[in-house]
């Protein structure tokens, strides 16, 4: 018995319903022959001619198809697995501050708004428009992090309201030209790197952005291929320090490398045709002089503050000048300086940088002189003297003024040697006059050996008392003897009308008032005999004629000295080209000068001693005038 066929289980599949038609077609009849295929049937490939057992074939493979498809209904929907919380963060918009301020973070939202906080409040002192960026990014920690870390909400947002408030302001020049690095602007630079390094020198600080620095490094780091960006932080006035922190670099190999710092700090702060500060300026010829290179004279402007001159080694007394190399041994003290010169050898250098005015601006050149003794510089270079080196050396000179003094005063005390005691006072004012001029310690030495001095001033008065000439020149002895003893007394100790030296122009009854009355006493015949011939009290115009001529050659021959000076600095500091005879010239010349100014000096002054009260006043304004002084050199 035949059981009826069984429905198929229906697979609603499209390639199921296929299957299942096939499998359901029936079976071939014994002895029939196979459909032929109408893929290998040439007939049926013929145009017109269709096989009919094809057609009927294809007809019913037709039927069982669309029965297939359309007899099942639609596909039972799948069971979705549950959603879990929606995450905010991924959806809101992060602006490109936060991209670099959190560059290589990888880690939990709490963390990364803590690392976003830093960078928040770290833009803290950002000036003006250069807080755009602190305060996009401290929005954006707003909209991400208020709910992840609230303990920080009040701190943020209190940043958010000052950075608001001065984004509104003006572009500072930093932030305009940090703007213009951004969009490209680099000249011949395609990285920027340059232009980036620039501006954190002198712009980081002073704009208070870390931040923006940030921003530059990744901007420049896209461009740059070929190593990591790192911008130095270090500010231009550290820098600075950094050069003048190397001035006394002690060799050739430390002076080399400070050249390199020299070099950082012109590259990024300074623009294109500035120019140093002096202090700055006389660094760099330091620093250059010790690596042995040629110094080429440095264009500088006058200092706008004194940070760097007192770590300049030792200055000259008016700050004009440096000292590189006392005969070749580097120093770093005015002791130093001292102890180096006593030790210089015959003809040895010593090395300078020092500043010349030129128009609207200053020089800086580096020179030699020869390594004199002190005298020597007072002589020859009186402007490149250290600051008291003057006092120094009259108090190395005191051992001398008090030898000289203790040989005077028991020669002077000796009634028998008197005569000597009156050259030897002399001669002790001839050597040491301007220190005595000059220095309280050394006048008041003096009056206490004042007693020893009686027999001397007896002669002198002796010697005046004797004095021929006509009336007129007796009468200008007496009235100038009242208080200057040694006035018109020669070398030798003879009264000679007009003779003056420096023993002349101290007034001996206040730096030897015993010795002065014993000879006032001595005097007091002659000032009886030229009473009727003393000068009168007023200004005589042959003489003031004759005292205006001196004051002007005693200015004149000043000026000489100057400009000698000035020469020879100018030969030493290659400013002009000079040979061995305009030098030798020069300094004889300058000499010469020296030694006329100050006789003139002491003529002018001497003169005034033989005056009364109203033609000394008038002539004291002609000296002023005249600008005659009593001698530096």
């Amino acid at each position: 018995m035949i059981l009826p066929a069984q429905p198929a289980t229906s697979n609603c599949t499209i390639g199921a319903a296929v299957a299942q038609l096939v499998n359901s077609s029936p079976p071939k009849r014994p002895g029939l022959t196979s459909l032929p295929s109408p893929l290998s049937s040439r007939e049926a490939r013929r145009p017109g001619l269709t096989s009919l057992p094809y057609r009927r074939g294809r007809a019913v493979l037709l039927v069982g198809l669309a029965t297939a498809l359309f007899g099942c209904g639609a596909p039972e929907p799948k069971a979705e697995a549950p959603k879990g919380p929606v995450d905010e963060w991924a959806d809101l918009p992060k602006t490109p501050e936060w991209l670099h301020a959190s560059a290589g973070f990888s880690g939990p939202h709490k963390e990364e708004c803590a690392l976003i906080e830093k960078w928040v409040l770290g833009e803290s002192e950002c000036q003006a428009s250069s807080c755009e960026h602190a305060r996009d990014l401290a929005r954006d920690w707003v909209s991400h992090c208020q709910k992840i870390t609230p303990d920080s909400v009040a701190k943020v947002k209190e940043a958010l309201a000052k950075y608001e408030e001065r984004s509104t302001q003006p572009d500072t020049a930093c932030f305009t030209e940090l703007k213009g690095i951004l969009g490209g602007k680099c000249g011949d630079d395609p990285t920027c790197e340059a232009a980036a390094q620039r501006w954190t020198t002198r712009c980081a600080e002073k704009e208070g952005s870390p931040l923006s620095v940030q921003i530059l490094v990744r901007y420049v780091q896209r461009r740059v291929k070929d190593h990591d960006v790192e911008l130095d932080l270090r500010t231009c006035s550290t820098l600075r320090d950094e050069v003048i922190n190397n001035v006394a670099c002690g060799d050739r190999f430390k002076c080399e490398d400070a050249i390199s710092k020299i070099d950082v700090y012109k590259a990024r702060c300074q623009e294109e045709g500035d120019r140093p500060s002096l202090s700055l300026a006389m660094a760099q010829a330091l620093i250059y002089s010790g690596a042995d290179r040629k110094v080429e004279p440095i264009l500088a402007v006058a200092d706008e503050e004194n940070a760097v001159k007192p770590k300049l080694p030792p200055q000259v007394a008016d700050g004009s000048a440096v000292v590189i190399n006392v005969c070749g041994t580097r120093v770093d003290s005015v002791d130093a300086y001292y102890t180096a010169r006593k030790e210089c050898e015959a003809g040895a250098e010593i090395v300078f940088a020092k500043t010349f005015k030129i128009q609207g601006s200053f020089e800086i050149r580096v020179g030699k002189v020869i390594a004199t003794d002190t005298a020597g510089f007072i002589a020859r270079y009186p402007s490149l003297l250290m600051p008291g080196e003057r006092e120094r050396f009259d108090k190395e000179r005191g051992s001398a003024f008090e030898t000289d003094l203790d040989k005077a005063a028991k020669l002077s005390a000796d009634p028998k040697n008197a005569g000597a005691g009156v050259i030897e006072l002399y001669k002790l004012f001839a050597d040491h006059g301007r220190e005595i001029f000059r220095n309280d310690k050394k006048r008041a030495a003096i009056k206490a050996k004042d007693a020893s001095f009686v027999n001397v001033f007896k002669l002198i008065a002796k010697a005046k008392s004797k004095a021929k000439g006509p009336k007129t020149e007796l009468g200008s002895i007496a009235a100038r003897a009242k208080q200057f003893a040694y006035s018109d007394i020669d070398a030798e100790g003879a009264a000679q009308f007009g003779a003056f030296s420096w023993a002349a122009l101290f007034d001996t009854s206040a730096l030897f008032p015993e010795s002065h009355a014993a000879y006032l006493k001595e005097l007091k015949g002659f000032f009886i005999k030229t009473a009727k011939d003393i000068p009168p009290d007023e200004v005589d115009a042959d003489y003031a004629k004759a005292f205006g001529f001196l004051a002007e050659e005693c200015h004149s021959n000043a000026d000489k000295v100057k400009a000698g000076e000035r020469t020879l600095l100018e030969c030493a500091f290659g400013q002009r080209t000079c040979d061995a005879a305009l030098i030798d010239n020069t300094q004889k010349a300058t000499e010469a000068a020296r030694s006329n100014g100050e006789k003139n000096f002491l003529a002018a002054t001497f003169f005034m001693t033989t005056s009364g009260p109203t033609a000394v006043g008038f002539y004291k304004k002609v000296m002023s005038t005249a600008q005659c002084e009593m001698p530096t050199w």
